[in-house]
């Protein structure tokens, strides 16, 4: 049994140092890479989440800088900035989670 084991990490571990092993490693990113546009390709009506994903990208840069900095900032002040973007993030997992 111990034979066994040795030669079969004897081989991964030789297998893991050829040259061919970062091939495969480069060609198995492009195929994870291009797996979505595939899944894509043959669902189409997953692309109407797309606009979804822009919507919520855009919702959160602005919350970031512009709430911040011109709501939460006069109204509680700074020293309070960092509570309110921990309340409002802990609010915004429990209802996505809530909400599916």
């Amino acid at each position: 049994m111990r034979c066994c084991l040795y030669s079969t990490h004897r081989g991964v571990k030789l297998i893991n140092q050829s040259p061919w092993h970062y091939i495969r490693r480069k060609v198995f990113f492009v195929v994870l890479l291009l797996a979505p546009f595939e899944n894509a390709h043959a669902f189409r009506y997953q692309l109407l989440l797309i606009p979804l994903t822009v919507w919520s990208g855009v919702e959160q840069g602005f919350f970031g800088s512009e709430f911040t900095s011109a709501y939460v900032t006069c109204a509680y002040g700074v020293e309070n900035v960092g509570f309110v973007l921990v309340a409002y993030s802990a609010t915004d997992s429990v209802f996505s989670f809530v909400w599916g």
